[in-house]
């Protein structure tokens, strides 16, 4: 992923997204490169953003797709799955421009004080703790200001376990959902 284009990429996005007023924060391998390495880490694949569920109605992807389209950004509001079936309405919008690609995806509330996010890659669905993604604080990155999680650590914790040492290749170890049974496809939903 290029660096710069990277960057080009989430201020075209972040800038859309406050235009419309939608409240997001960095997530991911775009999160753990603002903390660990002031930077986008060399071996990501994206830009990882993430919001929660109840804000991202259809309408309101519909507005970030066609806004995204203005400043020639390709979007696209996500609310099917790959390996099976689903009907919980928009769950992500897509995005990619300037040869890099992304992710804005909404966490649910779950049962057992979880929020969760169908995987759109596979048949799961990652689950955090859901303070990770309610509670707010801030991080400078690339010289602006973008909301995280107020307890980064323990949320990169969570997330990638030992997230301190740098990996030679892309480590996901996202905890799909089969690690918290209260978070099993069948049930979560509230």
């Amino acid at each position: 992923m290029n660096p710069e284009n990277a960057r080009r990429l989430l201020f075209e996005v972040a800038d859309t997204l406050d235009e419309i007023g939608v409240e997001y924060m960095l997530y991911g391998g775009t999160l753990l490169g603002a903390v660990r390495e002031k930077a986008f880490i060399a071996i990501d694949r994206d830009v990882d953003l993430a919001m929660l569920q109840e804000h991202l109605t259809a309408a309101v992807a519909g507005d970030i797709v066609d806004r995204l389209a203005r400043r020639h950004i390709v979007g696209e509001a996500i609310d099917h799955r790959h390996k099976a079936a689903w009907s919980g309405g928009v769950f992500a919008v897509k995005f990619r421009g300037l040869g890099v690609h992304g992710d804005l995806s909404a966490f649910r509330s779950v049962r057992g004080n979880r929020r969760a996010v169908p995987s759109h890659a596979g048949s799961f669905w990652i689950c955090h703790e859901a303070r990770f993604l309610e509670e707010i604080g801030s991080i400078e990155f690339l010289g602006r200001t973008f909301r995280c999680p107020a307890d980064v650590d323990g949320f990169l914790t969570e997330k990638y376990g030992a997230w301190r040492i740098p990996h030679k290749v892309f480590n996901n170890v996202s905890h799909p959902a089969q690690r918290w049974p209260e978070a099993r496809m069948r049930g979560v939903i509230r």
